[in-house]
């Protein structure tokens, strides 16, 4: 998950990519999506599990830290500014009432970002430095 444009924020597309173009793990699909909320829900569809990386700004890591938990792990309420804006969790908690077949098992890890407000395509070196890091964890999960 990412934004391409956004500076930091595009981590999680770029290791994607880097994964399908290294065809680093076979028999894995890998996707990337640059929107989230209900549109997550369609690719999640049919999987048994499933792990996403996407960046994350707390202000309480250093940059390139990675964060790797569950959506169990929090619990969120929706604070969106209209109704056609569902965040991530929102949209698992939705899936799941709806019974829709999406993975029991969400392994998410994040990589916290230091620049998300810049118009750009390049990532900051702390920030790219996760890259591998992040890789490793995968083949350590798969």
């Amino acid at each position: 998950m990412g934004n391409a444009i956004a500076s930091d924020d595009a981590i999680g597309l770029i290791i994607a990519e880097r994964i399908k173009q290294d065809q680093i793990f076979t028999g894995v699909d890998v996707e990337t999506i640059e929107s989230g909320g209900l549109a997550i829900l369609e690719m999640l569809q049919g999987y048994q599990s499933a792990i996403i990386i996407d960046s994350i700004k707390t202000g309480l890591h250093q940059p390139g830290e990675i964060i790797r938990f569950r959506p169990e792990d929090f619990d969120c309420t929706q604070r969106s500014a209209g109704v056609h804006d569902v965040g991530f969790f929102t949209s698992l908690k939705l899936g799941r009432k709806l019974n829709m077949k999406i993975p029991e098992r969400i392994e998410i890890i994040a990589v916290e970002i230091l620049e998300n407000r810049r118009v750009s395509e390049d990532i900051t070196p702390e920030v790219r430095a996760a890259i591998d890091p992040v890789i490793k964890m995968i083949k350590g999960m798969l």
